[in-house]
């Protein structure tokens, strides 16, 4: 610091620029990412979702059965063995058992669990170890079941997340349960 006379100029140190400068950069590149997060949202969001038409028509994979003219079985035909049980006829523990070990706070969020997903995205950056726990909660990995591939890809996990909204404003809670126990 200088002084002239009785009043004193502060003079920036080289280093408090430096990071000033540093700074500015960080909060522009910050920005330029936050657009291009969002334009890839954007594009997931219009062409790889499910429409809404398809979200009110799901229709599982059932056993197709032959009967005789008597009413007896004589064959079924299937790829994959299931009989839909409606959650009611479910016992509850089932159910409990279900949300403690996938989604302990199914009933409180939105398709999304942000808390988690920050706790988990946290974990993966500090360890540089992205194939930690998930933070999919039961919608979302319904949609990713009913909608989506398994594959490990950020644009994935985006449509991931976007169906999951999706499907929690056009089914209840307790209908989203009964497709994932299905």
């Amino acid at each position: 610091m200088a002084t002239l006379g009785n009043t004193s100029v502060f003079r920036p140190h080289r280093n408090t620029k430096r990071l000033r400068n540093s700074l500015i950069v960080l909060a522009l590149l910050l920005i330029i990412l936050g657009l291009v997060l969002s334009l890839q949202v954007y594009g997931i969001y219009q062409n790889d979702l499910p429409s809404f038409e398809q979200l009110h028509n799901i229709e599982p994979r059932l056993n197709t059965k032959i009967y005789d003219r008597n009413g007896a079985l004589l064959r079924e035909f299937y790829s994959e063995n299931r009989v839909l049980t409606p959650l009611r006829e479910m016992p509850e523990h089932l159910r409990q058992m279900l949300m403690a070990v996938e989604d302990q706070e199914f009933y409180d969020h939105w398709g999304i669990n942000l808390r988690r997903l920050i706790v988990v995205m946290t974990g993966n950056l500090l360890t540089f170890d992205v194939t930690r726990a998930g933070a999919s909660t039961i919608t979302q990995q319904v949609a990713r079941m009913l909608f989506l591939t398994t594959e490990k890809t950020f644009r994935r996990k985006i449509a991931e997340a976007l169906t999951a909204v999706k499907l929690e404003r056009t089914y209840s809670k307790d209908e989203i349960l009964e497709m994932y126990l299905n």
